[in-house]
């Protein structure tokens, strides 16, 4: 299983989760406001902003697909 590392804890996810979804699932609770898991993920609130290791800015948890390796701060 793919891993990745939310708070300098790292866990494994499921192919297919967002980052959003694998914080949870580490016990890192996001606040959100537009995302729903039944409705298609639009993104616009960035309510749900985090910090990716290598990335130029923060990115929207709902949006991006979790991958093997990476490195969240939440």
């Amino acid at each position: 299983m793919p891993k990745i590392t939310i708070d300098n804890q790292e866990i494994e996810f499921e192919n297919g989760m967002t980052v959003m979804q694998a914080c949870e699932q580490a016990g890192s609770e996001i606040p959100r406001f537009c995302y729903h898991e039944k409705l298609s993920i639009a993104g616009n609130c960035r309510m749900c902003l985090v910090e990716m290791e290598k990335a130029p800015k923060p990115i929207a948890s709902c949006a991006m697909p979790a991958a093997d390796g990476m490195v969240i701060k939440n």
